[in-house]
C-alpha cells in the first residue's frame, strides 16, 4: 500500500463516518483509529496488516467495533477487503443481542454527525499564520517576548548599575545623571535632594505568542507599556503535550492553503 492509497483510504473513513482518523504505522502494520465523535461509549478501530512498501497483504484486513471504547463487541480479522471487513462486523453487532441501533447507525454511516461550527475568524488568522510562518528551525514554536526590569535596593558597589532618583520621586535623565555621577566619583558625596540607588538588572517573561503576527499586533497596540528593554525568544516547549496539541489542533483547521499563502 502507498502513501497515496493510504490518504485515499482514509479520506473515504473520514467521509464515511466522521470524525478523525489518522495512520499509525509499527513495522509493517498500518492502523486507523476512530472514536466515534457523537457518541462517545462507541468506536471502530480498522487495521490494515501488511506490507506498506510493496502492497503485499498478510492477513488483510481488521475490524473491532468497540463499546465504552473498550469492549469489542465485533471483531473481524483478516478481511479481504475493508468493506468485507465492515461488512462482517455489522453482522457481529447485529447478532450481539443488546439493543444495538446506534450502533449499527454508526457503522453503516447513516448516524447524525455532529454539527460543526464554524471556525472564528480571529482563530483562522492565527491558523494562516502558523501554517505559513517561518518556525526558527524549532518543533512547536513559541513566540516569547522577555523584558529587563530593574530591582532596586543593592549597594551600588553590588549591582547591575546606578541611577540616581530626585527626592520628588523623579529618575535623572541620561545627560543629568552622567553629571551627577561624574561629581559623585570626584567628590565621593552624594547631593542632599538625590539619591544613588543600585539595581540588578533580572530578565522577566512578559507575554507568549503562537505567532510572530500576534507577538508584532501586541506590540503595536500595547509597546507603549512595555519596558524599552525587550527581547523576543523562540522556545520549543519540550515535552510540554498540552501546548503540542493546541497547536496540531490550530495546524489541522481547514483555513485553505491558498489564504495561508495570502497572510
Amino acid at each position: 500500500m502507498t502513501n497515496e492509497e493510504a490518504e485515499k483510504i482514509r479520506a473515504a473513513l473520514i467521509e464515511r463516518f466522521g470524525g478523525e482518523w489518522h495512520w499509525h504505522t509499527s513495522g509493517p502494520t498500518r492502523d486507523f483509529h476512530l472514536w466515534d465523535t457523537a457518541n462517545d461509549r462507541m468506536g471502530i478501530e480498522v487495521s490494515y496488516n501488511g506490507d506498506p512498501r510493496s502492497g503485499k497483504a498478510y492477513r488483510g484486513w481488521s475490524v473491532d467495533v468497540l463499546v465504552r471504547n473498550e469492549d469489542a463487541i465485533a471483531s473481524v480479522v483478516g478481511a479481504p477487503t475493508l468493506d468485507e471487513a465492515l461488512a462482517a462486523a455489522l453482522k457481529q453487532v447485529r447478532e450481539y443481542g443488546e439493543d444495538v441501533r446506534k450502533t449499527e447507525a454508526f457503522l453503516t454511516g447513516t448516524a447524525p454527525q455532529p454539527m460543526q461550527a464554524p471556525i472564528p475568524e480571529n482563530i483562522q488568522r492565527i491558523a494562516r499564520a502558523m501554517q505559513s510562518q517561518d518556525n526558527r528551525a524549532t518543533a512547536n514554536p513559541l513566540w516569547e517576548l522577555r523584558v529587563v526590569r530593574h530591582h532596586y535596593g543593592y549597594e551600588p558597589d553590588y549591582a547591575d548599575g546606578t541611577e540616581w532618583r530626585h527626592c520628588d520621586g523623579f529618575t535623572a535623565s541620561d545627560a543629568e545623571a552622567e553629571k551627577l555621577e561624574a561629581e559623585y566619583q570626584r567628590t565621593g558625596e552624594v547631593p542632599d535632594e538625590w539619591a544613588r540607588v543600585g539595581y540588578r538588572a533580572v530578565v522577566e517573561h512578559h507575554q507568549t505568542f503562537l505567532t510572530q503576527q500576534g507577538l508584532d499586533d501586541y506590540l503595536e497596540v500595547n509597546g507603549h507599556n512595555v519596558p524599552p528593554d525587550r527581547h523576543v525568544y523562540v522556545n520549543g516547549p519540550y515535552r510540554n503535550a498540552e501546548i503540542a496539541a493546541v497547536r496540531d489542533f490550530v495546524l489541522s483547521l481547514p483555513v485553505g492553503a491558498d489564504d495561508a499563502e495570502d497572510s
